[in-house]
């Protein structure tokens, strides 16, 4: 059994979606740092980080998106409130957003069922390798962290917890 216990979370933004996206958070009157906090009231945007909401036990969650590409608006925020979160422009983030797409029935600790969508495990595990070696600027704790994330997705998918973008078609 794996147990992993998660500190951070990056979540992908593709702005070719943004059209509905804006559609649906202004009927609703909302923000996503208030999507979170609906989640967890205690997170906030993190001092310095517009891309980065953190909750009272330090679990963070990042917005990316890719580099603008055509007529991908720039800059880009998620709604008009002046405290809500920015996706922040990742390198080589466009190879997340033409991966191809994975879904698989997760359980939580407590038992409870859902289906992740995400992208396809090899597709994460080659990103986040090339994050942990050739990322410009990267700080060391975070190719670490890149590392360690791509080592325990390739383990999954190793011991057969995890099926392969191939094997879940």
């Amino acid at each position: 059994m794996v147990i992993t216990v998660l500190q951070a979370i990056d979540l992908l933004w593709d702005a070719r979606r943004r059209v509905r996206f804006m559609t649906d958070i202004n009927k609703l009157g909302t923000s996503i740092l208030r999507v979170l906090q609906g989640a967890d009231a205690t997170f906030q945007r993190k001092e310095g980080q517009n891309e980065t909401a953190i909750n009272a036990k330090g679990f963070e969650v990042d917005f990316l998106r890719r580099q603008p590409v055509g007529d991908d608006p720039h800059p880009f925020r998620f709604s008009a409130d002046e405290d809500d979160l920015w996706p922040v422009q990742a390198l080589r983030a466009s190879v997340l957003t033409s991966a191809p797409r994975f879904e698989q029935i997760v359980i939580s600790a407590t038992g409870r069922m859902g289906l992740m969508r995400t992208i396809a495990p090899e597709t994460f595990v080659q990103f986040k390798r090339w994050m942990a070696a050739e990322a410009p600027n990267r700080p060391e704790p975070k190719r670490r962290r890149d590392r360690r994330q791509a080592d325990i997705v390739q383990s999954l998918l190793d011991n057969g917890m995890l099926l392969s973008a191939a094997g879940a078609r």
